[in-house]
């Protein structure tokens, strides 16, 4: 800590170190790092979309470079990736597995991408799969597109500082729980949970092998099944999940620390979870909204300081319920989870949807050159907390929309959407 204390340029080496969860990059660069790398594939970790919102998030608040460490670890069949010398994969993830990483992780943005140990050679001197699949990435990145642009990020969510959120993955992080399991999640934290379940489909499976026939009905696989499955030449392809993305792979994780001018880099903030505004931290999203920003707020996170901001007043403190919703511009209505929401009494603000008591349950309120918009369902998810309403996944979806540079059609996929001198680039 000393020496990380040190004022810029006052020492003549950079110190990078490599974090396993995704939210620890914030208090890494928080220390005073100067790039941050995150483990990803190993199946013990999350997937590498949603660590890549944190990270790229984090490195973005605290502008420092950040970058990707690649294990071809799998505990699920106790090996690093591992080629027999006619090219069968005995263990480790496969070659494609870690390649479509490698491109993700580039065009996502990273300044690094780490490989651990691995072997690139079969015993007869020969290229493997795995030291093909990285040449190709090298030429790929390195001598044909070193410059790809840089990722169109026009949304951010903001979450608190202390949240402790771990996108859920794997065997080990199922529970509904955060800060490595140990504390139950509260509504905030299941409002995190469902809004990442919303962009990252599949995002949790990360590590299991739905459908295996390895694997138990939850997807767990044999550690020795597993290998007598791959020593038999089994292609383990179509049992390595890997997310889609419903708006890209363009949105970055930002914390209640966030300054003022990292705001500027974004056209939209969702508040996620128990987000409490500082005094500090409400101006400087009132000032971002004056200046063209959209802010997306929940009435469970609002406070009598925000309600000028919201252009609304709050009723009552008691919640009441409801199962419907109605968009008032096209007077569509649609059955609705049952819900728990806040009473609101709108001032300045602007109804945009209403439940079947004519409750507001969306609205709008012009500030500046920009608009905060509120959602009076509790963290807008069912009462279970087990999804997002549609008429906050719909007003999710057009925020997106109206910001973005490019979309996709057709099955769900993973894509990535650039923007260099001249062109766009969409990667899928």
């Amino acid at each position: 800590m000393n020496h990380l204390s040190q004022p810029a340029g006052s020492v003549k080496y950079g110190l990078s170190p490599v974090t396993d969860f995704s939210p620890n990059a914030f208090y890494a660069y928080e220390m005073g790092v100067d790039l941050c790398l995150l483990e990803r594939a190993i199946d013990e970790l999350g997937d590498l979309s949603t660590g890549i919102d944190f990270l790229r998030g984090a490195a973005r608040q605290y502008g420092r470079s950040w970058g990707i460490d690649l294990s071809s670890w799998r505990s699920s069949n106790g090996m690093a990736t591992h080629y027999s010398n006619q090219n069968v994969l005995q263990g480790g993830w496969s070659a494609s597995y870690l390649l479509r990483h490698d491109y993700a992780a580039f065009l996502s943005g990273a300044s690094v991408i780490q490989n651990e140990a691995a072997t690139y050679r079969n015993a007869d001197g020969r290229s493997n799969p795995l030291g093909d699949a990285t040449q190709e990435f090298a030429d790929f990145a390195l001598r044909r597109h070193p410059d790809v642009g840089s990722p169109v990020v026009s949304a951010a969510f903001l979450i608190d500082h202390n949240s402790g959120f771990d996108p859920k993955h794997g065997i080990y992080n199922q529970a509904n729980a955060v800060w490595y399991q140990d504390i139950p999640y509260s509504s905030g934290d299941f409002m995190i949970d469902n809004v990442f379940r919303l962009a990252y489909p599949n995002h949790w499976l990360h590590g299991l092998t739905p459908g295996a026939p390895f694997a138990d009905s939850s997807g767990v696989p044999d550690q020795n099944k597993f290998r007598t499955f791959l020593a038999g030449g089994g292609d383990p392809r179509p049992y390595e999940p890997i997310p889609s993305t419903r708006w890209g792979d363009n949105l970055d994780v930002i914390s209640t620390e966030v300054r003022y001018s990292v705001l500027s880099q974004y056209k939209v903030i969702v508040l996620l979870g128990d987000v409490q505004l500082s005094p500090g931290l409400r101006d400087s999203l009132r000032a971002w909204v004056r200046q063209g920003g959209a802010l997306l707020m929940n009435a469970d996170q609002m406070t009598p300081a925000d309600e000028d901001m919201a252009g609304v007043s709050l009723k009552t403190s008691s919640s009441r319920s409801a199962t419907s919703s109605r968009w008032l511009p096209n007077g569509v209505s649609q059955s609705e989870a049952s819900y728990r929401y806040t009473p609101v009494q709108a001032t300045t603000a602007e109804v945009l949807a209403v439940n079947e008591f004519s409750d507001p349950l969306l609205t709008r309120h012009r500030l500046g050159r920009g608009e905060v918009l509120l959602s009076t369902p509790s963290y807008m998810q069912s009462s279970s907390r087990d999804q997002i309403l549609e008429v906050c996944t719909q007003l999710l979806d057009s925020l997106m929309a109206r910001y973005s540079v490019a979309s996709i059609t057709g099955p769900p996929a993973e894509y990535i959407v650039n923007r260099a001198p001249g062109k766009i680039i969409v990667a899928i």
